[in-house]
């Protein structure tokens, strides 16, 4: 979602609404745009809809936006409904906040990285697999092609796929045996595997599936039909990931799943900054506007710095109110800037509470990695440098440069 249209009579929300959303870094309007805008969402009064998609060329508010949320005063079955008729997938009843808002779209979006799916393609025949290849790179997918079984544990840890495409037969090893060498890694034993072969026995097909595989494609099915069953089964895959790997209220990655994250891209001795953030002064937070309020001031926090990072960042909720930052390949000078960015971006923020409008700000603390250093001494010398953010007044940012 790169922006948000709000169409509505309360001139109140719609205020807000602008703050909090060009504060996160999303592009807001009142006007709906001539064009299709499919990384926009719409939210507008319910009687205001039937004007609106009158108003486009095609009359269809669904293909118009990638979403489009309904505000109403009432949420009975015959208003959401009318919502359902007029392209609305997304239902907020008022009152409502400029974060409820956001909450809805963020459901929508169901937020996932912006990376392409990931397909791993393991076959001997190398020309049969750059055909594979192609099919899904034209789609949008990224590949990567592995003719050697042997080479498959180093191309899972790297390339860390969303599914994988197996020959059934080849002459180092089978499609099954090899779909049993995956399962044996605990890190991958629900990757969806798809066995591809030229096996016509159904028989067969059942045993291949039946021993690791998740389906089955007979060789020289038309990439109409395959490309398909490949993304489903990705992003059910992604899904599940994101479920498992994921903090439930901010959506970023857990305590646990962030630090494998950036254990595995040290191992590949890969040189990365990596800083964590605070809130400050969040206990005086919640006391003062109650921890509904502290919550709400969490999720903001997580999604600027989601949106505010780049594709390939890991993004993780360290603690309480703690993030942390994984930003590979990068300066440290360049990280300092980023980071210094997202700082002066949410102090500039108002959240509201029960007694008003207020301001929260967060310290950083932020390191580069050394050659062959550890996660637990880089986690350290960052937690130090945030130690010294915070002694030295709070809402600001702080690097390690030793």
């Amino acid at each position: 979602m790169k922006g948000l249209v709000l169409v509505t009579g309360d001139d109140a929300l719609k205020a807000e609404a602008q703050a909090y959303f060009t504060g996160l870094g999303y592009r807001f309007s009142n006007e709906v745009p001539v064009e299709r805008a499919p990384d926009w969402a719409l939210a507008a009064d319910l009687g205001l809809l039937a004007p609106l998609a009158s108003g486009l060329a095609n009359q269809d508010l669904a293909r118009h936006f990638g979403q489009v949320v309904a505000l109403a005063d009432t949420d009975g079955f015959h208003a959401r409904l009318q919502a359902a008729r007029l392209g609305a997938s997304g239902f907020l009843r008022r009152p409502l906040s400029p974060a409820d808002l956001f909450d809805r779209l963020e459901d929508g979006i169901a937020w996932t990285s912006q990376d392409p799916i990931r397909v791993l393609i393991i076959d001997d025949d190398p020309i049969a697999a750059r055909v594979t290849g192609r099919q899904m790179e034209m789609t949008g997918m990224a590949t990567r092609q592995v003719e050697d079984p042997a080479q498959v544990l180093e191309a899972l840890r790297d390339f860390r796929p969303d599914i994988a495409i197996v020959d059934l037969y080849m002459p180092q090893c089978s499609g099954t045996e090899l779909a049993q060498v995956i399962r044996q890694i605990d890190t991958f034993d629900s990757l969806p595997i798809i066995f591809l072969s030229s096996e016509a026995e159904l028989a067969a097909q059942m045993t291949a599936v039946s021993i690791g595989g998740d389906d089955f494609v007979a060789k020289g099915t038309p990439a109409a039909l395959m490309v398909p069953l490949i993304r489903s089964r990705a992003e059910r895959m992604r899904r599940l990931r994101r479920h498992l790997a994921n903090d439930g209220m901010t959506r970023l990655l857990t305590h646990t799943a962030f630090k494998e994250r950036l254990d595995e891209t040290l191992r590949r001795d890969q040189s990365v900054c990596l800083a964590l953030c605070d809130i400050d002064s969040f206990r005086a937070v919640n006391a003062e506007h109650g921890h509904p309020i502290g919550d709400v001031v969490i999720k903001t926090l997580s999604r600027l710095l989601r949106h505010r990072s780049r594709p390939g960042d890991e993004i993780g909720r360290f603690g309480g109110e703690e993030f942390a930052l994984l930003l590979p390949a990068t300066p440290l000078d360049e990280a300092a800037a980023m980071v210094e960015n997202m700082r002066a971006a949410f102090a500039e923020l108002a959240h509201s509470g029960p007694g008003g409008r207020f301001h929260a700000s967060f310290s950083a603390g932020l390191t580069r990695s050394r050659a062959g250093e550890s996660v637990e001494e880089l986690v350290r010398r960052t937690l130090a440098a945030l130690g010294r953010a915070k002694d030295q007044g709070r809402n600001r940012l702080v690097k390690d440069e030793a």
